[in-house]
């Protein structure tokens, strides 16, 4: 009896041994008849988005942009031409290190119509579906520069008889660069018009001269001193030659109103008949630096009181010092009269651009016809190296077709003496309501296509 129930109780030990060791050798449960297991969903790779393809200056070259996904690392920019077979497309890994957006710059071999395809690649080798355009290149070289085009402050230029002559704040005498190309003023000579004598209340810091040419004569307004800026004052040098390069200069003398008072940055409006000096005046030099106004019996002399135009008010005009400084005149085609100014203090990177638009029928004597905007219209922008935009001069295209600004700026934040303000130039264009639309200083370095008729 007992051997019948060990003989049972080990049969019962067996089975039950190996149906366990059987249930833990299964990785899964077993699938039950007509059910199919379902494989778990891969995750996508999501493809880049607003992919398109920019014409350069430069022939059979295109610029490629996009925007990323997240979670990419690379993308990959394949281009053929198109209708040719697959197998001979160039593709070139483009890192984007979790940037928004992202381009690249394609050098292509020949002038012809290219497919254009971006795929994106995750951090696991996983690649999203093509995205692809079509897209040509320019045939033929377009003339271009980059800015900066030379070192400087205090820009000012004007063109006569099929020249431009260039001229800034050199400091110990008067200096031109003729140059019938202005994309090409850095290879302009300097030309010397005119030094001060030495001991005179004019002899030292001469800043921000302005060359024009008035009843078929030649006048430059500047600032100078004796060495101590609250002396400063303005003064005219006039050449009766038809070229300013030419003939001899001589000063007329200082041109001052009866206050008398610290004053730089003078320039010229001519308006109705009447000719007008406007300048950038304060105390000794000290803030605020305020605009004023005055009417003009002649080239050199001011004729009556002067008014006081604007002040610093806004914030943007107050960086570094309360400072209104380097007015200058610019005119639509309907003769809308515009001043353009520079707001802060030179030395800081909020330098910028504000501007005063003088109302319909208006009198420029009077301070409430001149309506200022309430933020500047053209200021610093540190992706494209410019800090610190500001004292500004136009002209036009050779062809008269573009209206062109030319300003100052620097290149790196914060001022500093070893970080120099240079020169630079851009075409501007003109809003539906017939005010300037300056945009954003192109970056250093980028190509610009030459003025129009160079």
């Amino acid at each position: 009896m007992r051997s019948i129930q060990y003989h049972s109780f080990l049969i019962k030990f067996l089975i039950l041994f190996f149906t366990l060791a059987s249930s833990c050798g299964r990785s899964e449960p077993a699938v039950p008849d007509g059910e199919q297991k379902e494989n778990p969903k891969e995750e996508k790779v999501n493809p880049v988005t607003n992919l398109t393809a920019e014409r350069t200056y430069h022939a059979n070259e295109l610029r490629i942009a996009w925007s990323n996904p997240s979670g990419i690392v690379s993308v990959a920019i394949s281009y053929n031409r198109e209708g040719a077979d697959d197998k001979n497309a160039v593709s070139v890994n483009v890192n984007v290190n979790g940037q928004k957006e992202s381009s690249y710059l394609l050098k292509l071999p020949v002038y012809a119509p290219y497919q254009i395809t971006a795929v994106a690649i995750d951090n696991y080798g996983k690649r999203s579906e093509k995205t692809m355009i079509t897209a040509t290149p320019a045939s033929t070289e377009t003339a271009t520069f980059t800015n900066p085009l030379l070192s400087g402050a205090d820009p000012w230029i004007i063109k006569s008889e099929g020249t431009y002559y260039y001229t800034y704040t050199q400091g110990g005498s008067i200096v031109v660069y003729p140059t019938e190309k202005v994309s090409e003023l850095g290879k302009a000579s300097p030309v010397t018009l005119w030094r001060p004598a030495s001991g005179t209340s004019y002899s030292k810091n001469l800043w921000a001269p302005e060359l024009h040419k008035i009843n078929g004569k030649w006048y430059v307004y500047f600032a100078a001193d004796n060495g101590t800026n609250a002396n400063h004052r303005m003064y005219v040098i006039e050449n009766t030659s038809a070229d300013p390069v030419q003939g001899s200069w001589s000063l007329k003398g200082k041109i001052a109103d009866p206050t008398d008072q610290w004053a730089i940055d003078g320039t010229i409006l001519e308006h109705n008949n009447q000719m007008y000096m406007i300048w950038s005046g304060g105390i000794a030099g000290g803030a605020p630096q305020n605009l004023y106004i005055a009417k003009m019996s002649n080239p050199w002399t001011i004729d009556g009181e002067r008014a006081l135009i604007s002040s610093p008010e806004y914030t943007w005009e107050k960086y570094g010092s309360a400072i209104n400084e380097g007015p200058e005149i610019l005119k639509n085609q309907q003769g809308d009269v515009f001043l353009v100014y520079s707001g802060s203090g030179y030395w800081v990177d909020n330098y910028c651009l504000g501007v005063l638009k003088l109302k319909t029928g208006g009198d420029p004597m009077v301070r409430s016809d001149w309506v200022k905007t309430s933020s500047p219209v053209f200021a610093q922008n540190p992706a494209a190296g410019a800090y610190g935009t500001g004292h500004n001069a136009f002209f036009k295209s050779r062809d008269g077709k573009e209206d062109w600004i030319i300003y100052h700026a620097r290149s790196l934040p914060n001022g500093a003496e070893n970080n120099g303000r240079n020169v630079r130039i851009q075409k501007f264009t003109w809003n539906t309501d017939g005010t300037p639309n300056f945009g954003e200083p192109v970056k250093i370095g980028q190509d610009i296509k030459v003025p129009s008729g160079e």
